[in-house]
């Protein structure tokens, strides 16, 4: 998988999204994305050695651009996360984990750290006007990389007029306000409507604090700060005329997911259902933060067989590198090659 670089930002070539085009750009050198791995691969033997983690951290965000058909697409992100799998998947048998570990490339299990997605809904107005998630901002003491690489590639806050959150995780809404942890908060994105599942919203109210972790408060703060913004869903629900929201419960009580749509193709957002892309190889690891990993686990099969009965259906999670099927596909090989 090879990409263009331009003027510092990355554009997926054909082979990611299935003809997708990138955005106009200067010429640029071919390059391999920060966070892959060498071309060239050598499986772990048998024997050998073979700790269960993600492959090394890049320490910058990057944008990623391309279209969906015909609508522009851009997604932001942080340096990936080092998340040790057997952290990640507590419920997970560290022999599985490293056979899948072998079986395929690194960066097919990269561990992205956390991205938005930002959409143009009007081709007559091009303007970036809608977004997915907004990382996670200054809510764990660091500055918020992903906003200001939008400000430096010239991407006025004000024109967003459409946030669709899919959970109410702080690596998800931390980016929504500035001034996160003093008494002078402000909102980002002050133009814009935030979407939320009526589910969630129900949920984040009844937060309680924990003495143990300054996490639910924090949410809480967030929540009720932004509330005269927010606007709940219930159920399944249009709501821009490119843009359909899908109820997809489990890793939060009202978690949801987000379809781009343009023409027949599709882009499907799932947040954090997909936590990481070896859960496409066995749908039953869910991660410590799931809240519910019966329900988690029922909505990654049916998103699996979505993706596998439909060409025109691209995933994008959060916290995966690029939004592609590929990782679909190799599970088909592994598991044929299990089989035999």
């Amino acid at each position: 998988y090879q990409r263009r670089v331009h003027g510092g930002y990355i554009t997926p070539n054909r082979a990611i999204l299935g003809g997708a085009n990138p955005l106009r750009g200067e010429p640029g050198v071919q390059t391999e994305l920060p966070h892959q791995a060498p071309k060239e691969f050598t499986p772990c033997p048998e024997q050998a050695p073979c700790p269960p983690t993600y492959p090394p951290l890049v320490s910058s965000a990057r944008r990623m651009q391309f279209h969906l058909g015909k609508t522009p697409c851009n997604i932001f992100s942080t340096a990936p996360i080092p998340f040790p799998l057997t952290f990640f998947f507590p419920n997970a048998n560290p022999d599985d984990l490293r056979r899948i570990m072998r079986s395929i490339e690194p960066q097919q299990l990269s561990a992205d750290g956390n991205s938005l997605l930002l959409v143009v809904t009007n081709l007559y107005l091009p303007t970036l006007d809608a977004l997915v998630d907004a990382g996670p901002g200054e809510a764990f003491g660091a500055s918020d990389e992903i906003y200001s690489l939008m400000i430096d590639q010239g991407i006025d806050p004000l024109t967003i007029k459409h946030i669709f959150v899919t959970h109410w995780h702080l690596d998800h809404v931390g980016g929504l306000v500035g001034n996160i942890s003093s008494g002078t908060m402000f909102m980002k994105y002050p133009t814009a409507t935030i979407y939320l599942s009526k589910a969630e919203y129900d949920w984040v109210s009844q937060l309680q604090d924990d003495p143990t972790n300054a996490q639910p408060a924090m949410m809480r703060k967030i929540f009720n700060f932004l509330k005269p913004k927010i606007q709940f869903i219930e159920g399944e629900r249009q709501v821009l005329p490119q843009i359909n929201v899908k109820p997809r419960y489990g890793h939060t009580p009202g978690h949801i997911a987000i379809e781009v749509k343009d023409g027949n193709r599709m882009l499907l957002c799932v947040g954090d259902i997909y936590a990481s892309p070896i859960q496409a190889f066995q749908t039953s690891l869910s991660s410590v933060y799931d809240s519910d990993p019966t329900v988690a686990s029922n909505v990654r099969e049916e998103v699996r067989n979505l993706v596998m009965n439909n060409i025109s259906v691209t995933v994008w999670a959060t916290h995966w590198p690029y939004p592609h099927k590929s990782v679909f596909r190799y599970q088909l090989e592994f598991n044929a090659r299990d089989e035999l």
